[in-house]
């Protein structure tokens, strides 16, 4: 694991979007993956899709809500009840993951943006990590072929800390890593239950918009500190470069 970084926390504040009281400016930065930095959450639909019409079952938004906050064998827990399939939850994870992992190798691209945001984090000396609910295996491949890998100060995926984002350990155990307390790390996420975990354990959250969740987004604006529709017209204001 990379050498945890020192951050010298100052007092600079900032109004944010959802608030008229200042606070302080954060010193590092978390994301998630899927949705947030890899425009994936295509594959998942269609993974979902393909999964249950496949045993004649219709794939819907309540289906999609809550598949999305659970972690593999707890997602699959919950579709072998509700649809009552005969597979085992090791079964349903992994036809999950071979109908994604050839996408993840090849096809899924990193939103745009992200590279030149990324780069203008490294520049400043912002130091950061990715805190996601997949496994190693599927988000990897993608950082690889971008030969970013490198560039995050580390990688959290369900392998590490096998808990939903409804949990806020896996957000602590990043900010342990960080050395930083929570008011003083921003948090990117494209979902809304992972954000509202986030800000009630006292982080600063900034909701990614992302278009194959366009159901989440008007919630995310209301209660993400900042948000961000897209990184490019993102690189000169809040939370990070407004003050650059």
């Amino acid at each position: 694991m990379p050498k945890q970084p020192d951050i010298n926390l100052n007092q600079q504040q900032l109004v944010t979007n959802n608030s008229t009281d200042p606070m302080i400016l954060p010193q590092a930065a978390l994301f998630d993956f899927d949705g947030t930095l890899g425009d994936s959450t295509w594959v998942w639909l269609d993974v979902d899709r393909v999964f249950l019409e496949k045993r004649g079952f219709v794939c819907d938004e309540e289906y999609i809500a809550k598949i999305r906050t659970t972690l593999f064998l707890d997602g699959a827990r919950y579709t072998i009840e509700r649809f009552n399939l005969p597979e085992t939850p090791e079964e349903v994870v992994a036809e999950w993951f071979d109908l994604a992992l050839d996408r993840y190798t090849h096809e899924v691209p990193l939103k745009p943006g992200v590279l030149e945001y990324l780069t203008k984090l490294k520049d400043n000396n912002i130091p950061f990590g990715i805190v996601t609910s997949s496994v190693a295996a599927l988000c990897y491949p993608v950082l690889e072929r971008y030969g970013i890998v490198e560039w995050f100060d580390f990688i959290l995926t369900a392998d590490d800390v096998p808990v939903s984002k409804t949990n806020p350990d896996v957000f602590l155990k990043a900010a342990e890593l960080l050395d930083a307390t929570p008011n003083n790390i921003a948090i990117y996420e494209d979902n809304i239950a992972a954000i509202r975990t986030a800000a009630k354990a006292g982080f600063l959250t900034v909701g990614v918009h992302d278009e194959h969740i366009a159901t989440e987004w008007p919630f995310i604006k209301q209660e993400a500190d900042w948000t961000i529709v897209d990184y490019g017209e993102a690189m000169n204001r809040a939370p990070f470069f407004d003050n650059f």
